[in-house]
């Protein structure tokens, strides 16, 4: 029999989420190394109409220290196995810290996430067409079952810090996990997300351009309840987002579309690396850790406003106007610019000169060099306490040159 289709909103997905089931969890091994303790768990997630999905996890803790401490979900891309250098970074920030397999089945591994029967398509190698399609139903993906798994891992890490506060931590298809769990689950206190933004679906077909895609009942079905960009109103906890401007991978245009959907009174911050491809920079790193450290322990530190760019054209001449805010503070100012080019993982960005400005303002200059074409910049200001925050991209069509 033929599935009856069903149109489904991020508030209607989750609204019959069952995550209060015992978790069972066994703990399968334990390992001891440089002052640090790593445990292999597996523990169930949510019940199919077959069976309970079983998962597996590494969670990664101080060898001395409190029993109940801040923790972090930690959630790589998909397909990544685990990093212990990266888990490390995290302990020495003082936190507990679990990442769990989604990836599911793998070749020459023995533990891994099992996916009842009638999900095996949330094993990665049998996704078929659930990762980037909603052919039946938003439920019946691989991103709703991985988002599942990730609610009871926070199941997980209430148990063992119970009390303690929790972030989640998001690279590439993680992030766009993370803005699923951030906008569904209200037991995070703070939310990283490093590159994934949503809109999937707009793969290849860039903002600027004058293509769209072709819009079928499939295509509303995944674009509203499963890319992640249709979740960023819906988040309540503080979010930071990272990202490189030349990712071929994820789009940064639509990126700084996510972040304009996220609603009034939200505290969101962000960065971005110039000419960098699937790569961040040290200054993303230590954003993550004054981030974190804000939003889990200190409570009340405040960051500075994110600066603010405009645009305008004279002649040849492009001038970008950068505000910020704490300019005692400031160590550094840049004005990245790009001239061209619709595809954003193509284009050349070059730091702009600057031509002047007083108190909480600068102005920076830049000879264009084409006419009738868009013109892309944004700000990057850097304090003396190591954060490092930029400004949206403002775009700008230049023409009489």
């Amino acid at each position: 029999m033929e599935k009856k289709s069903k149109f489904l909103t991020p508030k209607s997905l989750w609204e019959d989420f069952d995550g209060g089931q015992p978790l069972k969890e066994t703990k399968i091994d334990e390992m001891k190394y440089n002052g640090i303790v790593y445990e292999k768990y597996y523990f169930s997630g949510r019940e199919t109409d077959t069976d309970r999905v079983r998962v597996f996890g590494l969670y990664v803790t101080p060898e001395n220290g409190a029993k109940k401490r801040n923790a972090v979900l930690y959630v790589p891309d998909v397909t990544d196995k685990v990093s212990y250098e990266v888990l490390n970074e995290y302990v020495a920030m003082g936190y507990s810290v679990l990442t769990v397999d989604l990836y599911g089945k793998r070749e020459d591994e023995e533990n891994y996430t099992r996916y009842p029967a009638d999900v095996s398509y949330a094993n990665y190698e049998e996704r078929g067409r659930h990762l980037d399609y909603a052919d039946s139903s938003a439920k019946e993906t691989c991103e709703y079952e991985w988002t599942c798994a990730l609610r009871y891992a926070i199941n997980f890490l209430e148990q063992k810090n119970a009390g303690a506060k929790i972030a989640a931590v998001g690279v590439k298809r993680g992030g766009n996990l993370v803005w699923q769990l951030a906008a569904t689950d209200e037991r995070l206190s703070c939310c990283a997300i490093m590159f994934g933004a949503g809109w999937s679906a707009y793969d290849g077909i860039y903002k600027y351009s004058e293509e769209d895609i072709v819009m079928d009942e499939e295509r509303r079905r995944f674009i509203a309840a499963v890319d992640a960009h249709a979740y960023a109103p819906y988040v309540n906890c503080p979010v930071l987002f990272l990202t490189s401007t030349n990712s071929d991978e994820y789009d940064f245009d639509r990126a700084n579309d996510t972040l304009s959907r996220i609603k009034g009174g939200v505290e969101y911050r962000f960065n971005f690396v110039a000419n960098y491809n699937n790569y961040l920079d040290e200054h993303c790193k230590k954003d993550i850790e004054l981030f974190l450290k804000a939003r889990l322990s200190d409570g009340n530190t405040e960051f500075p406003a994110s600066p603010e760019l405009t645009l305008s054209q004279e002649g040849n001449y492009l001038k970008a106007a950068l505000s910020y805010s704490d300019a005692d503070d400031v160590a550094e100012t840049k004005v990245y610019v790009s001239d061209g080019g619709l595809n954003p993982a193509r284009r050349d960005w070059e730091s702009c000169d600057r031509i002047g400005g007083e108190g909480n303002s600068e102005n920076f200059g830049f000879v264009l060099r084409g006419n009738d074409r868009m013109v892309f910049a944004y700000g990057v200001v850097r304090y003396k306490s190591g954060w490092t925050a930029s400004s949206k991209v403002a775009a700008l069509r230049v023409t009489g040159v």
